[in-house]
C-alpha cells in the first residue's frame, strides 16, 4: 500500500479558482476576437444620355471606394440592377469585377424599350486590409424610345398565371427536321422582337428532336426554356383543321413556367416575310407570344388576335406590349 499523496498549495489554489464562477479566462467559453466592422463603400458612376436607340452601347463607367479610407476596392464584383415592380431586378449577364484602381465599366440598359430605372450594386467584400460593406450607386435612368407607332390599346393586351422567370437565361431550342431553310434566321428575328419588348435574354441551346405538343414523352416540350418545330396535323393533333400554328407552356412550377413550345404547320403555304395575312413571322410572334405567357385578345390590330389576319408594324403592338411587358424584365424576378 503507498502512502497518499499531499496536494500542493499551487495545486489547491488553481482548484479553488477555477470552482470560482465569474472569472475571466478560468471558467466558461474562451474568449475570441470581435468581428471587425465592414467599411462602408461608395459608389460612383458617370452621367450617361438620358435618350438611347434600342441596343446602342451606352457605357456606365465608376469606381468603388472605401468610404472609411477614401481608397480604391480592386476585387468586388458590381452589377447592374433595374427598378422593377418588385424591388431591383439583375438581368443575366450584367456583372463584373473591378479592376486594380476599384473600377468598372457596365452598359446601360438599352437593350429593351421603355424608361429604365438602374443602379450599380456592389456586393460585400473580404479584402486583404478590410472587410467592405454591399453598397450601391444613386439611381440613373435611361429611355429607348420604340422606332415604330405601336397599333390599338394597351389596355387590350392579356397574360395567364405563369410565366419565365425574367432574372434567368430562357434557353431556345430548334428541331430542324421539316423547317424552311432559313428557320434559324426566322427563330432569331422573333426573338429579337420579342427581347426588345420584354427585356428577356434568349440563348441560343442548340438543336433538339422534341415537336411541341406531340405524343412525344413530355410532350415534346425541352427540359428547359422554349422548343421550335414545324410538323403536320399528323404528329401534332391540335394543327388539325384550320390551326396553322401552336404556342404555349407546359410545365411550371407554381407561377414559374420551366418549358414553352412552338410549332408550326410546315404543310401550309405561308406568305414571306412579317406583315399582312398569314405571314411566316407574324405567326412565330403570336406562337412565341403563347410561349412567354400572352393570352388570345380581341383587338384585331394585335398579334394575339386569333386569327393571323395580318397585324400592323410586322411586330408587337400596343396591347402585346403591355402584356409582354407584364411578364419581363419590369414584373421583377420570381
Amino acid at each position: 500500500m503507498s502512502r497518499p499523496l499531499r496536494p500542493s498549495y499551487v495545486a489547491l489554489a488553481l482548484a479553488c479558482l477555477l470552482a470560482i464562477p465569474g472569472l475571466p479566462g478560468l471558467a466558461g467559453s474562451a474568449a475570441t476576437a470581435a468581428a471587425p466592422t465592414p467599411h462602408p463603400v461608395s459608389v460612383g458612376v458617370s452621367v450617361i444620355p438620358g435618350t438611347a436607340a434600342l441596343n446602342r452601347r451606352v457605357p456606365v463607367a465608376g469606381t468603388v471606394v472605401d468610404a472609411t479610407t477614401h481608397g480604391p476596392v480592386a476585387g468586388v464584383r458590381v452589377a447592374l440592377e433595374i427598378r422593377s415592380a418588385h424591388g431591383w431586378a439583375r438581368p443575366p449577364g450584367a456583372a463584373v469585377v473591378t479592376d486594380d484602381h476599384g473600377r468598372f465599366t457596365l452598359n446601360a440598359p438599352t437593350f429593351y424599350y421603355g424608361r429604365h430605372v438602374f443602379r450599380v450594386a456592389a456586393a460585400a467584400h473580404v479584402g486583404v486590409d478590410a472587410t467592405i460593406a454591399a453598397g450601391a450607386s444613386a439611381a440613373g435612368a435611361v429611355t429607348v424610345p420604340m422606332p415604330y407607332r405601336p397599333a390599338g390599346r394597351a389596355s387590350a393586351g392579356r397574360t395567364d398565371s405563369t410565366q419565365f422567370d425574367p432574372c434567368e437565361p430562357i434557353p431556345v431550342r430548334i428541331n430542324y427536321a421539316g423547317a424552311p431553310r432559313n428557320a434559324h434566321a426566322l427563330v432569331a428575328a422573333a426573338l429579337t422582337r420579342a427581347r426588345a419588348a420584354t427585356g428577356l435574354t434568349f440563348t441560343y441551346a442548340g438543336r433538339y428532336s422534341g415537336v411541341p405538343f406531340s405524343r412525344q414523352r413530355n410532350g415534346g416540350l425541352p427540359p428547359s426554356g422554349i422548343g421550335f418545330a414545324w410538323s403536320t396535323s399528323r404528329t401534332v393533333s391540335g394543327l388539325a383543321g384550320p390551326t396553322i400554328g401552336l404556342g404555349g407552356g407546359g410545365w411550371a412550377i407554381n407561377d414559374r413556367r420551366t418549358s414553352s413550345g412552338v410549332v408550326i404547320d410546315r404543310s401550309f403555304h405561308f406568305r414571306q416575310g412579317w406583315t399582312g395575312p398569314n405571314s411566316i413571322g407574324g405567326l412565330l410572334l403570336h406562337e412565341l407570344g403563347h410561349a412567354l405567357g400572352l393570352e388570345h385578345v380581341k383587338d384585331r390590330s394585335q398579334q394575339m388576335y386569333p386569327l393571323d389576319i395580318g397585324a400592323p408594324n410586322g411586330n408587337y403592338n400596343r396591347g402585346d406590349l403591355a402584356a409582354l411587358r407584364r411578364v419581363g424584365l419590369d414584373a421583377g424576378c420570381l
